[in-house]
């Protein structure tokens, strides 16, 4: 469940919807947390700051990146899922140094 929410955040957000997205994003973050899926708490946040990035809100997007990358560090996973995250984080941050005022 908590992936599907994370994949469909995503969805939205591609599609410029921000609402739903951030909905579901943070949809996906509540079911890690209640079922103890920490592996999974750094893709919720960079969900979360993808809906951000949709919303055009630079900072709350910086806000959610840097709680993903954080979370991630925390987390004793083998290196290969470790790049898969960070490839997220790494889209999503790409995305928004796009956003006006960007760096």
């Amino acid at each position: 469940m908590a992936v599907g929410d994370w994949q469909i955040s995503r969805v939205y957000a591609e599609l410029g919807l921000p609402k739903p997205s951030l909905q579901f994003a943070k949809s996906c973050l509540a079911t890690c947390k209640s079922k103890g899926l920490s592996w999974l708490v750094p893709s919720a946040n960079e969900g979360i700051a993808r809906a951000y990035v949709a919303a055009k809100d630079r900072r709350k997007a910086a806000k959610y990146l840097d709680r993903a990358r954080k979370q991630l560090e925390r987390l004793s996973i083998d290196k290969e899922d470790k790049l898969i995250f960070l490839g997220q984080i790494g889209e999503t941050e790409t995305l928004a140094r796009r956003l006006p005022g960007g760096s």
